[in-house]
């Protein structure tokens, strides 16, 4: 019975007619087509092949018309012959229950017929069998055909970028939308901080360009907490970086790490070991004279430095004391002390201070971005 109706259906809507009851049987009247014959004439061959079965013909006929259709009238009946043959492919007994739509958007994926799943998903969202995984197979087409944009602006607007997170990142760094990737890495880290995501974050911020070397450290240090410090180099790095701004303690820290992790051959950077213990016992048997002069000055600037040794030589809560009073002094750099003074807050376990903080930095935006990426760190912490 549904297949009659359909068909009667399909004829009114590709011939124009009016579709009558007559006795409880639906009647065809023959009306004005409204459809040149390049168009109405395969979508009359599409009928007929899909009453007969050969459903792949049949679309081989819709699309020969859509590519002939020019006026609204003959792309709407087009449309409506493409959703007929669809339904009678899959075998649906009722229309409504999107089966029919179901099979042949799967069976075009399978065969790599990515433009026509795309097409499908209006199919199923006129038969309600849109679901969130048909949203991510959509998505998919959309990269499968390298339309990364495409994939990452259906990704948005239907189900979310978190909800397709992994294809979402890839599709929008082959776009080239650095600002997606450091959305999306965001959104991985804080549901679920694992290493591996810390990494795509970190890498991401990495790229900012005009890193200043005390923004660069601080992403080193996040890197260290996040437990992915995987090579020489890594060690290395963060070593000469804190070495250079003055947190000896934390750059001898570090390379010590390195060699107990045997990741750093002796033969290669003993010499690193070696300035970098040398320029922590140096700093420390200094300390007390260089504080002393450092509150006797106008300017905090040195007093800075000396509270972000402390951090680095686990004296964390000595440091937020001393970095507070450099600040109150006044400083050449008031966003970057201000990270100092989170980072300081954090590493003494006052998170929430830490998270005002960062908050608070307004100064430039390389420095927002390093302290935005501190705040993710601070809130995923147990």
């Amino acid at each position: 019975m549904f297949r009659n109706k359909l068909r009667a259906f399909a004829t009114a809507l590709v011939l124009g007619t009016a579709v009558v009851a007559v006795t409880g049987v639906a009647t065809v009247i023959p009306a004005e087509a409204g459809v040149k014959p390049a168009v109405g004439n395969p979508l009359r061959e599409a009928l007929s092949l899909a009453g007969s079965g050969n459903y792949g013909a049949a679309m081989n006929k819709v699309r020969e018309a859509e590519a002939a259709a020019t006026t609204a009238e003959e792309k709407s009946k087009v449309a409506q012959m493409r959703q007929y043959v669809s339904v009678k492919a899959g075998g649906a007994g009722d229309a409504s229950s999107g089966t029919g739509a179901r099979a042949k958007f799967a069976n075009d994926y399978r065969a790599g017929r990515y433009r026509e799943v795309i097409n499908d998903g209006e199919l199923l969202r006129k038969y309600g069998a849109l679901d969130g995984q048909s949203h991510r197979v959509i998505a998919q087409a959309y990269y499968q055909l390298g339309d990364y944009n495409g994939c990452l602006r259906y990704i948005r607007n239907t189900i979310g970028l978190g909800g397709a997170a992994q294809l979402a990142m890839t599709c929008a760094s082959q776009a080239g939308d650095m600002e997606a990737v450091r959305d999306l890495s965001r959104d991985l880290v804080m549901a679920s901080p694992t290493p591996e995501n810390w990494s795509r974050l970190l890498t991401s911020a990495a790229s900012t360009r005009g890193l200043a070397d005390h923004e660069t450290l601080d992403l080193y240090r996040i890197k260290k907490l996040t437990k992915n410090m995987k090579s020489a180099d890594d060690y290395a790095t963060l070593t000469n970086l804190a070495l250079n701004l003055g947190s000896t303690a934390e750059g001898f820290n570090a390379i010590q790490e390195g060699f107990n992790a045997k990741l750093m051959p002796p033969a290669r950077w003993q010499r690193l070991y070696d300035t970098a213990k040398a320029a922590a016992a140096r700093s420390a048997a200094a300390f007390g004279n260089n504080l002393a002069s450092a509150k006797s000055e106008k300017r905090g600037d040195d007093l800075l430095r000396l509270g972000e040794y402390l951090v680095g030589a686990g004296k964390a809560q000595d440091g937020v004391g001393v970095i507070k009073q450099a600040i109150d002094k006044g400083v050449s750099d008031p966003g970057g002390a201000q990270l100092r003074l989170g980072y300081a807050q954090l590493m003494a376990g006052q998170k929430d201070a830490a998270i005002r903080t960062f908050k608070g930095i307004k100064e430039t935006e390389n420095q927002k971005t390093i302290a935005g990426i501190w705040q993710i760190y601070a809130a995923v912490q147990k």
